[in-house]
């Protein structure tokens, strides 16, 4: 997916990419061993990409799929739904505990740098710290 044309898509179907991206790049970035079993276990999603230049392209950065005028309640009720799908299902694809796998995104270098998409990435890690007790909600 060309992500020159992600501005274009509905709030629910940008949530539903950020989602889907996070994991594939916070599982190749953090858990390269268990990368594979989340392809081999989902199929492997079409990752939104940008255009950088002679004819080369980069995955886009989860935080791009959210606008700051993103409603912070669908948001919230985003994550729900899917936070509830991590915990049924990311460890058996993986091998990787939801634990594990936010403690990790919130220790990566790049979360929380896009300004607009601060206050949604902020909740994200809040919910997921309490859910699994981890120092998430710390950032």
């Amino acid at each position: 997916m060309d992500g020159d044309h992600l501005s274009e898509l509905s709030h629910p179907a940008r949530f539903c990419w950020y989602a889907l991206t996070l994991i594939d790049q916070g599982m190749f970035t953090h858990f390269r061993a268990s990368s594979d079993r989340w392809v081999k276990a989902t199929g492997g999603y079409p990752l939104p990409v940008a255009n950088i230049g002679f004819g080369c392209v980069a995955v886009t950065i989860p935080a791009y799929l959210l606008k700051p005028t993103d409603s912070l309640e669908d948001w919230s009720t985003f994550l729900e739904f899917w936070l509830d799908e991590l915990d049924a299902k990311l460890h058996s694809f993986t091998g990787v505990t939801p634990t594990a796998f936010f403690e990790a995104v919130r220790t990566d270098r790049d979360m929380l740098k896009l300004q607009k998409a601060q206050p949604f990435e902020r909740l994200l890690l809040e919910k997921a710290g309490e859910r699994w007790k981890t120092e998430t909600n710390q950032s």
